[in-house]
């Protein structure tokens, strides 16, 4: 009885406050049950808190889409959540967690009755979707969700691509792509756009049978586990978005028509784009590249950022095209920006550089150098510049201006030590 009215007391104390403090399960509460998918034992109710946009989702039966019903919360054992209704943003106490393991919770508040009691959840694997017709050729005995919610089909036509990663298949079932759990997709080769959204229980390896998928213009497999990446007969392809991998190969030997590349964030020692010149943007950052080269990129490029990375040098000389430029944190000794008369916006903060000479670089609005060794800095050319950050820079002391007033009315973040002058020493 005891425990019960300081169960009750916490629910109040909840619902006011957004706090209770009866115990201190996080943060391993919120390792074991975020990002699963937990199943009331008889069935009636399911909900999911997703780590990626910090919503709760909850639904009533098991093969009904998952619906947001707002932002949750984990303080200590209870979750709440906020949703806003007639311009005012309320706050509900969903669940607290009395205890809990990898594979099953305990709560002891029903939102749904008001009352403390105990409820058991156990943690399940997504629905799996497919037909239930045995004379149906994706006929999968393990279904779910069956034939009232996917089509049966009698016939296979179009060509058979093997798909071994399970979880890569589990994303083309998804998408509508795939019928059934059976390593093979039909006709792909139609498909022109695929994102491949992965969640952290369910996450790629293998893209193999990608090859097939030869309209493909647009491919985002980013945040998975891939480890090698091959898409050059992908030739249609226009962007290709690999962010968040363990890539420490990528293959785009054959993708003249590519024009967008984001592979940030992942582990590859070289990047060949030599044979991509139609590339307007490319985005290497947090890569182990101790060298890149973008000399065939002239034409169009004109969005470059390879920040975290271990270059020590990089020729732009050619990237006439080149707007914005950001190789921040790398070994660089020395930057030649000479040719790049385009560029507006410009950072390379924690280089070695010890001088920059961008007198030639006339519409450089943004510019932060950070973090260096300069020893000078000339922007008596550049009056179109609005924004300055140059601290950090203990042996830069007079910056070199075409006029003083407009020097100090533009935004700055400077040293100390550190002034305008018309003419410096």
């Amino acid at each position: 009885m005891k425990k019960l009215l300081l169960l009750l007391l916490c629910v109040s104390l909840v619902l006011l406050n957004n706090s209770c403090s009866t115990s201190s399960l996080t943060p391993n509460l919120e390792q074991n049950i975020i990002d699963k998918i937990w199943e009331v034992k008889d069935g009636t109710e399911r909900f999911y808190l997703d780590s990626e946009d910090g919503k709760l989702y909850i639904k009533d039966y098991l093969c009904n889409d998952f619906s947001a019903i707002g932002d949750y919360n984990i303080i200590d054992n209870s979750i709440t959540y906020n949703y806003d209704s007639s311009s005012f943003q309320i706050t509900k106490l969903f669940h607290i967690i009395d205890n809990f393991s990898a594979n099953e919770i305990s709560c002891l508040y029903d939102v749904s009755t008001n009352s403390a009691i105990s409820i058991i959840y156990n943690k399940v694997d997504p629905a799996i979707w497919g037909c239930a017709d045995a004379n149906a050729l994706n006929y999968n005995p393990n279904v779910d969700c069956g034939d009232n919610a996917i089509e049966c089909i009698f016939e296979f036509t179009g060509q058979q691509t093997f798909i071994p990663d399970d979880n890569f298949e589990r994303e083309l079932i998804q998408l509508g792509y795939d019928y059934v759990l059976d390593d093979y997709a039909y006709s792909v080769d139609t498909i022109t756009s695929l994102e491949l959204s992965p969640s952290t229980s369910y996450q790629i390896t293998d893209l193999t049978g990608i090859e097939d998928f030869t309209s493909l213009t647009y491919l985002d497999c980013g945040d998975n586990q891939l480890t090698s990446l091959d898409v050059s007969n992908n030739t249609a392809l226009t962007e290709l978005r690999c962010y968040g991998n363990n890539l420490t190969s990528l293959d785009l030997s054959n993708n003249t028509a590519l024009t967008k590349l984001l592979s940030q964030w992942n582990n590859l020692t070289s990047l060949d784009v030599s044979q991509n010149t139609a590339l307007t943007r490319l985005d290497c950052d947090g890569n182990q590249l101790t060298s890149l080269d973008v000399s065939n990129n002239y034409l169009v490029l004109t969005d470059l950022a390879c920040e975290y990375n271990q270059l020590t040098t990089l020729d732009v000389s050619n990237n006439t095209a080149l707007i914005k430029l950001k190789c921040d944190r790398n070994n660089l000794t020395s930057l030649d920006l000479s040719n790049n008369t385009a560029l507006t916006w410009l950072s390379f903060k924690l280089t070695q550089l010890t001088s920059l000479d961008v007198s030639n670089n006339t519409a450089l609005t943004f510019l932060d150098c950070r973090r260096n060794d300069l020893t000078s800095l000339d922007l008596s050319n550049n009056t179109a510049l609005t924004e300055l950050r140059c601290e950090y820079n203990s042996s830069l002391d007079c910056i070199k201006v075409f006029d003083v007033s407009w020097a100090n009315s533009i935004s700055t973040m400077l040293d100390p030590q550190q002034y305008f002058s018309l003419t410096c020493p």
